[in-house]
């Protein structure tokens, strides 16, 4: 295998894995919106996990998501250089 199919690989793992990540920071984004607020409303199960659960998922996929983030602009650095010249 080839340097440039591992690059290829990576880089279809990288753009698959953060549109997950990030279909699910909108549906818990979401659901903490809609979550009642107030003392007691931790304990609320919505979509089997707690109010708490659905802000720790939130924030430890919102921090993976920005470290794979700056891992897909390494990867498509060049790209994203020739799409801004085009732009501007």
């Amino acid at each position: 295998m080839s340097f440039k199919e591992i690059k290829l690989k990576i880089r279809s793992i990288v753009s698959i894995s953060q549109l997950i990540m990030g279909i699910f920071l909108l549906l818990s984004g979401i659901v903490l919106y809609i979550a009642p607020a107030g003392k007691g409303s931790s304990e609320a199960v919505l979509l089997f996990m707690t109010k708490a659960d659905w802000k720790y998922w939130h924030t430890i996929i919102g921090f993976i998501m920005a470290g794979s983030a700056l891992i897909h602009v390494d990867l498509n650095f060049n790209t994203l250089k020739v799409l801004t010249k085009r732009l501007l």
